[in-house]
């Protein structure tokens, strides 16, 4: 089950991402510099939430494994 949720909240946000890192590489046109603030903003919120999610998927794994070897 977790696998499924970590699938459904990581696929919308690995296009978000790459689109991001184009933008700011500025491989799609030039920004201002409010474009690239919030840009940022973005970049990093993204990152924030890739993150807590490998970190929710790891610790149900974790708690699987001691379940599994209390057994």
């Amino acid at each position: 089950m977790w696998e499924i949720i970590s699938h459904e909240l990581r696929t919308p946000l690995v296009p978000i991402r790459g689109y991001v890192d184009l933008l700011l590489a500025d491989k799609l046109g030039n920004l201002d510099d409010k474009q690239i603030q919030r840009l940022k903003i973005v970049q990093s919120n993204t990152k924030l939430i890739i993150e807590l999610v490998n970190k929710i998927i790891e610790s149900r794994s974790l708690e699987a494994i001691t379940v599994r070897t209390k057994t």
